[in-house]
């Protein structure tokens, strides 16, 4: 049997100012990219967004991850029961 492990971006990479700029530009990107579309409507995992195309502004897929993690901070993310 085949075990795959998911691992997580490591946010630690990211600097105090890249964090401070990224937070500054969230938006912008976040809409300009339509990453709701990966983050909300479908909800991908990361497995799966690390293989979307990255952002122009961006420098790496854990920057990816930030902005789409704080963006969900805002909202209350439905889990829908299957019953």
């Amino acid at each position: 049997m085949i075990e795959y492990k998911i691992t997580k971006p490591d946010l630690s990479k990211l600097s105090v100012e890249r964090k401070a700029f990224l937070s500054e530009i969230k938006y912008k990107i976040y809409f300009k990219y339509n990453l709701e579309n990966i983050s909300n409507e479908k909800y991908l995992y990361w497995d799966k967004v690390k293989f979307q195309k990255l952002p122009e502004e961006l420098e790496s897929y854990e920057e990816l991850r930030y902005i789409i993690k704080d963006i969900r901070l805002l909202y209350d993310t439905p889990i829908k029961d299957k019953f």
